[in-house]
């Protein structure tokens, strides 16, 4: 489950509801109850089976660019740029 409220995140909700991939209600856990921007999403069937989808992608492209790394190497890279991307997205908020 997730909130949407912000553009980015309200065009990508508003398409996969429109593909069947998710659900949404307005207000929720967690939510602010007068603010309609704000909607509880939940995946359905059809998003859960895209999202498997979309992990083996991101397994055998990871796989085929970092194959030659060893795994403690590959672990690692992953986690640095892990912190890259949370440290940015706690920078643009």
């Amino acid at each position: 489950m997730s909130g949407c409220n912000d553009t980015r995140q309200g065009r990508w909700c508003r398409g996969s509801r429109r593909r069947g991939e998710t659900e949404a209600f307005e207000g929720g856990s967690g939510l602010q109850p007068d603010d309609r921007r704000q909607q509880l999403v939940t995946l359905t069937r059809a998003g859960r089976r895209r999202l498997e989808q979309i992990a083996q992608a991101v397994d055998a492209a990871q796989s085929s660019l970092l194959g030659d790394l060893p795994p403690t190497h590959r672990a690692a890279l992953v986690k640095a740029l892990q912190r890259i991307l949370d440290n940015h997205a706690s920078s643009s908020e």
